[in-house]
This record gives C-alpha cells, structure tokens and sequence, in this order.
C-alpha cells in the first residue's frame, strides 16, 4: 500500500516525510502531525512557514480554522517547538488566557522576523485596546512580510464578535480549513503500524476498524497506541476481530464539546451575537442566553467554572449563580428544559 499520508514532524532535520519506513509510529504520532489528502496543501504551506522559500513571507496572515479534534493547537505548539530548535524566534499567544497588557507587552519586546502563532484566536476577548493592538501588529506584518500563524474555530469572517477591522485584516493572508482524518488515512497509518511491529490487521479487524472511525471522532494518537501495546499485551502477531474489538471497547469517552462551540450554538440558537453572549449586558434577551450558556458548559459539559469564568471574562462565583438560576428555572418552567435539551441535541449533532 502506498501512503498518501504525509507526516510533519515537530524534530529532526527534514520537514516533510512521505511514503518512508517509519521508525518508531507510536513516537511519530506524538511528535508529529499527520496531513492526509483531506489538507493535501498543509505540508507545503507548513514547510514555507518554517523555512520560507524567500526573506519575505509569501502569505501573512495565514489563519488555520477548524472544529474540535482537527489538531489545530497540536499543530501550532509542533511548529512553535520546531522553529525554536532552528534557532529562530517565536512569539506564541495563547488566546483563552492573553490579554491586553500581555499582548502589548509582545508587541514591544518582539524582534523584527519573528514568527507569531496566536492559537485559539476565537478565544480572545476582543476589548477595543486588544482589537486595536492587533490591527496595528497586522498592518505592520503586511507592510514588513512577517510570518503570523493564527487558528480559530471558525473563519475569521464568521467571527462576529470581533469588529470589521480586525475580520478584514485576518482575511487579508490565506485562510485554510483544517480537516479531520478520512477514514481511508487513519487506516494507511494504522496498516503502517502493523507492519512495523510485524502485525497483520485481518479483515474481519479491518472492518470494525473502519466502522469504528466512522462512528467516532477519537484522536487517532489514542486508537494507535492501543494497536501499538496490543503486540505486547496479547503478544499477537495478528490483530483479529476479537482482539480489535477488546481495543475499541477501551477507547476514551467522546470529546467533549469545546466553550467556543457551545458558546456559538447558544449564541445562535437565542439569536443574539457571541460578543453579546461574552458582553456585559444585563438586557434580560441576553442574559439569560448567557446563563443557559453556563449551566450548559459546567452541569452537561463538566468544564469547570474556573474555565468558564475565564472564558467569559467573569468570576467564578457568577458561573455558579448562572447554574443556579437555570437549576431553578427547569424545575418551575417546561419550556426552559427543552430548551437546554435541543441545545445539546444540536451541539452534539454538529460534531
């Protein structure tokens, strides 16, 4: 079988490996990122972000969106770790948890090259300073070819809750969508482990194999490393039905949703804006979408209030209060309810 799967690794000397015996698959999956056909661009765009073909960045920005499990923050930390064990200098910004001050700081202390990655963009809380800033770092990025890296959760003109500005400005570079794994490609790389550990995958194995990837959204580190420890746990030289089986009964509970997706299908389901759910105001059409938001995220979702605090630019103790509020009011109000099941029912339904 000839792979169509490219592997980026995060170490090394070369960047890109396509159709080689792979050493050691369980170590690449954790220090690599796997581009099959569904991001047959990646590789290449990936390459010229690391060693630019020229002195100039041919694309800035170059924004990555994605939804949950597409390996968008793996992505960025590998390519941060890869370019400062080249020497070069890289600024990363962590959007759940950046703000204005840090930002600036950044901005200030940042020499001229050097490469920005801003992960989880959809997270930052878009105050006029914050948004400001980052016009500002944009337009000088254009003008002096920087390279800036920026993932979201959505594409840039599908954020509302940011200002035009800043939408336009995002938009101006190369937007990509980061898929997720095909079926096809999670079985090339599991074949591909089971001839390097000297396994043979039967088809009975095969098949559950491939209706399995199809039903699940599971991380494809956590399907081989159970593939992988199956040689020496059932010391087998052949993956059988029964033994592949035993492995998929021991996958991970499903990915719970991320507060940006919950936080735009309750945005959008009450018909009001992300930056007004994240807002301040205490309109009684917004604040009870935000309460519902809460009480979804922390008692249905189990994020922690700490978490949903930050998220929405709050303390805890008024995460808690939005619970209880929504507690009390499915018990007095039907329509309450159905509202928070519909919720998780689309929630669920758009993963």
């Amino acid at each position: 079988m000839v792979s169509s799967v490219f592997r980026i690794p995060f170490g090394g000397s070369s960047i890109l490996i396509a159709d080689e015996p792979i050493q050691d698959p369980l170590a690449h999956t954790r220090n690599c990122f796997f581009a099959g056909p569904e991001n047959s661009l990646l590789p290449t765009l990936i390459t010229q972000t690391v060693r630019p073909f020229s002195e100039a960045s041919v694309f800035t920005p170059f924004v990555l969106w994605g939804g949950g499990g597409t390996g968008k923050s793996l992505l960025t930390k590998g390519l941060v770790e890869r370019c400062r064990s080249d020497g070069q200098e890289v600024i990363f910004i962590d959007g759940k948890s950046v703000g204005y001050h840090a930002l600036k700081k950044q901005v200030r202390i940042s020499p001229p090259g050097a490469l920005w990655v801003v992960d989880d963009l959809d997270l930052l809380t878009p105050t006029d300073s914050t948004v400001e800033v980052l016009c500002h770092l944009l337009d000088r990025a254009v003008g002096e070819k920087w390279r800036m890296v920026f993932t979201a959760s959505c594409p840039p003109n599908a954020l509302p809750h940011f200002p035009a500005r800043l939408r336009s400005r995002l938009i101006g570079g190369l937007v990509l969508q980061l898929n997720r794994l095909s079926v096809t490609s999670k079985s090339t790389i599991l074949h591909e482990l089971g001839r390097h550990s000297e396994m043979h995958l039967d088809q009975g194995a095969v098949d559950l194999l491939t209706k399995y990837v199809q039903d699940t959204d599971e991380d494809l580190e956590e399907l081989v490393a159970r593939v992988y420890t199956a040689k020496h746990t059932e010391n087998a030289r052949c993956i059988d039905s029964g033994i592949m089986r035993k492995l998929l009964n021991n996958r991970r509970t499903q990915r719970r949703p991320s507060l940006v997706e919950i936080c735009r299908v309750t945005s959008k389901y009450f018909g009001i804006t992300i930056r007004e759910l994240k807002g301040r105001s205490r309109q009684q059409g917004i604040v009870f979408p935000r309460h519902v938001f809460m009480y979804m995220a922390h008692q249905l979702f189990d994020h922690r209030v700490q978490k949903i605090g930050l998220f929405l630019c709050r303390d805890h103790s008024t995460v808690l209060h939005g619970c209880h509020v929504i507690r009390k009011k499915i018990t007095l109000e039907p329509d309450v309810e159905k509202h928070v099941s519909l919720l998780k029912t689309t929630i669920h339904k758009q993963r």
